[in-house]
């Protein structure tokens, strides 16, 4: 079975926790026993063969916790012992504690041991008598079973006899080599290599990615500083060849405005000053910083790398010249690496050198993560039984005499003296160990073994010095269980348990019989006449003109505005309260403006909100009083 390591470092402590099965932890107390059921009667049947364990069921949910009982039940008759379960994961070991004071070593006993009594003699098996007559009885009902005596003192050991003298049995088969175990995890990696491995081939350089435009000037040798004349390019040096910096015009002698290509120019780039009719003569210059942008030119600083001709000696006043710029490309990505070259012959050892000085303990390094632990290979087979010893001869088996009726049952005779211990056979050598197997599935638990007498308690020896911790011993077997001790006084009554969860709805009860129609009721009052809601039209008022001021009598009233010139409808303050409401209709190809009165505030979503027009013939809206001389106009407008 393979095993996870988890490793936790935690203030410099290394904790493990693994799978595998841990040291058998210590026995827990005996939980107090039941009372024993009553014993049933014994059954006759030919016990079966144990059937195999079955697969637990899942735990089913817990129920909800009921009212604490006060009455307390009777104690339930103890259940069989369950099968033991799965050793569990091992829990973190814990920080180791402090030692305590070592105490006092107590004076050793002085008590002489008593000498070993000697065995007794065997007494002499008795002559076998002679087998009576069978009767022809019938056979009696068995009686009832006899208490069991009392179990007789241990006799004493005897001596131990010789060693036998049988052959040792020959050495067992060894066992098949185990799985091989899970590899551990990689190890760091070395040092890095002192001599360097052969240089790989260069690769292909590769092609120029630099680019070059010329631009058409004239030289101004009249100034050295400012702004050149559009077409011109100037030196800040009367010696041009000796110039630091070059300014050139925005405008090329053909009438171009370069300025964007100017503005590309940078650091290393090369800038060619040449006769426009004589390539001979030039002068070659390196962009030595970045060009500085000015109105109407650039100032580009520059480092002579050499010239020719009269670019030497000076190019003259208003020369046709030619400005090459030769941008250097962007650095391309690296080409991949050549491959590697052989590996050179290893040179011839050098001498050794003389021991150096031993240096200063280094620190210790940290501990490294512990590998995961290999399978555990199988288990090899058992080595072969060594032969049996040489068996003693068997006497004679006498004749068997006719069954005599069966006669009471006797009276249980004392037990005789033990018997002298038989020779002990050679043990034979051990065979050789196989390899530890796979942990088995966990057996049933076996039955408690009947439990022997108490031996009397010896005296208690002086206390002896504290030798060191063994290893942690076999669990020993269960201990019978003990008498049933007296029903302690009840507990308080525990808490009153959580409400348990709702039940489910019942299901709807079947719809009861319609119950007879009523008498009618005697008719009501007639209520007061509620007053005019609010919209409801009153009438209308047709106007004709191309102005007119609303009035309080056309709240509800739809206003007819009619004229084949403009109209304008103006809104009055203080004549209108809220949720009044005013509806305008245009007939005819006079459009119909509303227009605020004095103090007076229009709302609308026209294309002039406070002043909105009807769109067209046959347009309407309604002028909405939202508060003291606030309205809102809705409709056709725009």
């Amino acid at each position: 079975m393979a095993t996870s390591v988890v490793t936790i470092n935690t203030e410099d402590i290394d904790v493990t926790i693994s799978n595998a099965q841990g040291p058998q932890g210590a026995v827990g107390a005996t939980g107090p026993t039941g009372p024993a059921g009553a014993t049933g009667a014994t059954g006759a049947g030919t016990t079966g063969a144990t059937g195999p364990t079955g697969v637990q069921g899942a735990t089913g949910p817990t129920g909800a916790t009921g009212a604490a009982s006060t009455v307390a039940g009777p104690t339930g008759a103890t259940g069989p012992q369950g099968i033991q379960g799965i050793q569990g994961v091992q829990g973190v070991v814990g920080a180791t504690g402090a030692t305590g004071i070592q105490g006092v070593v107590g004076a050793t006993g002085a008590g002489v041991t008593g000498a070993t009594g000697p065995q007794g003699i065997a007494g002499a098996t008795g002559p076998t008598g002679v087998t009576g007559a069978t009767g022809a009885g019938t056979t009696g009902a068995t009686g009832p079973a006899g208490t069991n005596g009392a179990v007789g003192a241990t006799g004493a050991t005897g001596p131990t006899g010789a060693t036998g003298a049988g052959t040792t049995g020959a050495t067992g088969a060894t066992g098949p080599i185990g799985a091989t175990g899970a590899t551990g995890p990689i190890g760091a990696t070395g040092a890095a290599s002192t001599v360097p491995g052969a240089t790989g081939a260069t690769g292909a350089t590769g092609a120029d990615g630099g680019s070059a435009n010329y631009y058409d000037y004239l030289a101004d040798t009249t100034i050295t500083t400012g702004a050149p004349a559009n077409g011109d390019i100037i030196w800040n040096n009367a010696t041009q060849i000796s110039a630091t910096q070059i300014n050139i015009s925005h405008i090329n002698s053909d009438g171009v405005d370069v300025d964007i290509f100017l503005a590309l120019i940078k650091t290393n780039d090369i800038i060619i000053v040449q006769d426009k009719n004589l390539s001979d003569n030039f002068q070659k210059f390196t962009v030595s910083a970045t060009p500085t942008m000015q109105t109407g030119y650039v100032e580009v600083p520059v480092t002579l790398t050499t010239s020719g001709g009269t670019g030497t000696t000076n190019f003259a006043n208003n020369h046709a010249l030619i400005v090459a710029i030769v941008s250097t490309g962007v650095v391309g990505p690296t080409g991949p690496v050549g491959a590697t070259g052989a590996t050179g012959a290893v040179g011839a050892t050098g001498a050794v050198g003389p021991t150096g000085a031993i240096g200063a303990t280094g620190p210790v390094g940290a501990t490294g993560v512990v590998g995961v632990t290999g399978a555990v290979g199988p288990t090899g087979p058992i080595g072969a039984t060594g032969p049996q010893g040489i068996q003693g001869d068997v006497g004679a088996t006498g004749v068997v005499g006719v069954s005599g009726a069966v006669g009471a049952t006797g009276v249980v005779g004392a037990t005789g003296p033990q018997g002298i211990q038989g020779v002990v056979g050679a043990t034979g050598p051990a065979g050789a160990t196989g390899a530890t197997g796979p942990q088995g599935v966990q057996g049933i638990q076996g039955d408690v073994g009947v439990t022997g007498p108490i031996g009397a308690t010896g005296t208690v020896g002086a206390t002896g010095p504290v030798g060191a911790t063994g290893p942690q011993g076999v669990t020993g077997d269960v201990g019978p269980t003990g008498v049933v001790g007296a029903t302690g006084t009840a507990g308080a009554i525990g808490a009153t348990g959580a409400t348990g969860p709702a039940g489910t709805n019942g299901a709807v009860g079947a719809t009861g019989a319609t119950g007879p129609v009523g008498a009618t009721g005697t008719t009501g009052a007639t209520g007061a006449t509620g007053a005019t809601g609010v919209g409801n039209i009153v009438g209308f008022n047709t106007q004709t003109g191309t102005t007119y001021t609303l009035v309080a009598g056309d709240a509800s009233k739809i206003v007819t505005l009619n004229n084949a010139a403009a109209i304008t409808l103006t809104v009055p303050p203080s004549v209108f309260s809220a949720n009044d409401q005013i509806h305008a209709v245009q007939f005819g190809a006079g459009q119909v403006t509303f227009s605020q009165g004095s103090g007076v505030t229009i709302l609308s979503t026209g294309a002039t909100t406070t002043a909105p027009k009807l769109r067209t013939n046959k347009s309407a809206a309604t002028i909405i009083c939202t508060a003291s001389n606030t309205f809102l106009i809705v409709g056709d407008v725009s």
